[in-house]
């Protein structure tokens, strides 16, 4: 009984250590000096096409079959553009029948890939080489690419995706129109005031990928988790949401959507981020679904019940013919 009583006790101050470490690793801010955007505008539409073409193509050797970029185009520059930018983990193909839907009402359509996303074996240990920063180049080309396709640019981002499209809205002036579905700030069932010391653990902490078993009907995505993936996107979703409490978003006309029985993102977060867009005075709806409809985090989700996907796109479009 004693030894047990001793292997309980140092057990518990071994686990009280590693809180202490975690909890002061966390307390001490991590540097982000690279907030800001750096735009360089593709301005002709065989200029934007000749960009897509190369980065397409630079795909095809490195980047699974079903997992690569989406370019819909009518051959010319038209009056909107549409920029989507997927998830987290996830790829191109999560916008797929959005993407299509859009193009078939006349508008130019990119879905470029994130960094580090998709490659051959789909293994999320190449998410350790993600950093804020490279985020941030993509958010910038994957606009500037989009002013060759379209006069107007509306930009539609997911979970990790609108955690970009959300601080393309605080610094891309340039841009008409954000929504952002699910954005990914804050982890659900962690304490708020907790997320920053977590982001600030997991980007100090050594990295760590945890690779979940393949799914022959999802064949286009990471399965598992990545510490340096969470930590890089609540980093850049931390920094917008501090450039919001300074200064108004760039970008007037906004909309979030969240979903009640999200299991994966906190919606307080995006919730807190509509208040200081408005304070700022911009344009801003919200739309949450409540429980009883049942729409998930991977709301548009190819492998999603396509009646909850539906929703969705009723709801942006509806925001989006208003906003027009």
């Amino acid at each position: 009984m004693d030894f047990v009583r001793h292997v309980a006790t140092w057990l518990a101050v071994l686990l009280l250590l590693l809180v202490t470490g975690f909890l002061l690793i966390g307390l001490v801010p991590v540097a982000n000096d690279s907030d800001e955007s750096n735009p360089d505008l593709t301005r002709r539409y065989s200029d934007a096409v000749n960009a897509i073409d190369h980065l397409q193509d630079a795909e095809r050797s490195t980047v699974n079959a079903s997992s690569r970029s989406i370019f819909l185009t009518h051959g010319e520059k038209t009056k909107n553009a549409y920029v989507l930018i997927h998830g987290l983990g996830n790829a191109p193909k999560e916008f797929a029948e959005l993407a299509q839907l859009l193009h078939e009402q006349g508008d130019n359509v990119l879905v470029l890939r994130m960094p580090f996303h998709g490659l051959n074996g789909l293994d999320m240990q190449v998410l350790d080489a993600l950093t804020p920063d490279i985020v941030r180049d993509y958010a910038d080309e994957i606009v500037d690419l989009a002013h060759g396709l379209g006069n107007n640019v509306t930009v539609i981002g997911i979970s990790g995706g609108g955690t970009v499209a959300a601080w393309i809205a605080q610094n891309r002036a340039d841009v008409a129109r954000v929504v952002l579905i699910s954005p990914f700030f804050g982890i659900r069932y962690v304490p708020a005031f907790l997320d920053p010391l977590v982001k600030n653990a997991l980007t100090r902490l050594p990295k760590f990928a945890i690779n979940g078993a393949p799914q022959a009907d999802r064949n286009w995505m990471y399965r598992g988790v990545s510490s340096n993936g969470v930590a890089v996107y609540m980093t850049v979703g931390q920094s917008v949401f501090a450039m919001a409490q300074a200064h108004p978003p760039a970008v007037e006309e906004l909309f979030v959507v969240t979903t009640a029985i999200d299991a994966f993102v906190d919606n307080r977060w995006a919730q807190r981020l509509a208040a200081a867009w408005r304070a700022g005075g911009a344009d801003v709806r919200t739309h949450e679904f409540e429980k009883a409809l049942a729409v998930p985090h991977a709301s548009v989700d190819p492998f999603t019940d396509p009646s909850k996907r539906q929703l969705v796109y009723d709801q942006i479009a509806a925001w989006l013919n208003d906003a027009e």
